[in-house]
């Protein structure tokens, strides 16, 4: 049984409808907003999920029937850089002001982002969180990881991932390099949001 966990978004993630495998259409599903798996065998826990308008138009598009499946074997990864924004470390320091909020509170009683963090409720320094833009990896992929992929683009994240699902893959619509990849693997299928160049 595959773990739906790993492929939900983290805890720094603002959409916590995310953060928690969620139901769909007899599926049990995970996504970080740019992957959704979808497995009929998951006896985990499960989390409100996203507005079901929006899910199912997704959840729609993957359970059409697509031909020309292949696989991503010979998707090359990219280069990889030291992440600026942590420099390298991975980790982040909790705001000192907000305590990771991300918003204070102003003399008339009204939340606003808050200016140390600019809202992010982490700075650089310290040890207290994973770096919101490499996940704490400490590096980062040139031109945010994209690499051709039938077409269009894909972040090379979401190739690693694919590969190791051993899934195949195909685009939705083969005239328009923007959409939706839609993918198989042994007991599930999922789709994955293209990226510009």
């Amino acid at each position: 049984m595959i773990d739906l966990t790993k492929y939900c978004a983290p805890e720094s993630e603002l959409r916590d409808y995310l953060k928690k495998p969620f139901e769909c259409d007899g599926y049990f599903c995970a996504s970080d907003g740019a992957i959704i798996i979808m497995t009929k065998d998951w006896n985990g826990d499960l989390g409100i999920g996203p507005d079901y308008d929006k899910i199912h138009k997704i959840v729609d598009v993957i359970n059409a029937t697509y031909k020309g499946y292949t696989t991503l074997d010979d998707v090359e990864e990219p280069e990889k850089e030291y992440c600026k924004e942590c420099g390298g470390s991975g980790r982040m320091g909790r705001c000192p002001d907000c305590k990771g909020a991300g918003e204070v509170e102003c003399d008339l009683g009204h939340l606003h982002d808050c200016n140390t963090c600019c809202g992010d409720g982490v700075v650089k320094g310290g040890d207290d969180v994973d770096c919101l833009d490499c996940q704490g990896n400490g590096w980062e992929y040139v031109n945010y990881g994209s690499v051709p992929v039938l077409g269009g683009y894909m972040n090379y994240k979401y190739v690693a991932i694919l590969n190791d699902l051993g899934a195949k893959i195909v685009q939705s619509d083969k005239n328009d390099p923007r959409s939706l990849y839609v993918f198989r693997f042994q007991g599930g299928r999922g789709g994955v949001m293209p990226m510009r160049k």
